[in-house]
């Protein structure tokens, strides 16, 4: 049997839209490349932040990413084979969406 099944993870359009969201809420901070690839992972599939874990000297990390997982939780829909193939299988997606973003007439310079 065949099925189709849709996931903005592997959408270029909303990769860029992801990635302009990314961007425009960094404020005037540099996001290197693969932090932002890594951000866009995290900001499609939410419910992966449970596997994340940061030094205990990081203060209130582990709230927010419980907050984060409680209020995103993952569906009967939203399953994947693991998410370092899903994460791999993004970065010629977001190769691509960097690609175009970098080739429009698009100004990121701060607007003031």
């Amino acid at each position: 049997m065949f099925s189709l099944a849709y996931t903005p993870a592997y959408d270029p359009y909303h990769t860029v839209f992801r990635f302009l969201v990314l961007l425009t809420s960094s404020e005037n901070q540099v996001l290197p490349y693969r932090s932002t690839r890594a951000a866009d992972f995290f900001f499609c599939f939410p419910w992966s932040l449970k596997d994340v874990r940061a030094p205990r000297d990081i203060e209130g990390f582990a709230r927010a990413r419980n907050a984060i997982v409680k209020k995103y939780p993952k569906s009967g829909y939203d399953n994947f084979p693991s998410a370092r193939v899903v994460f791999e299988r993004m970065e010629m997606i977001q190769a691509t969406a960097v690609s175009a973003l970098g080739s429009g007439p698009i100004d990121f310079r701060p607007m003031t």
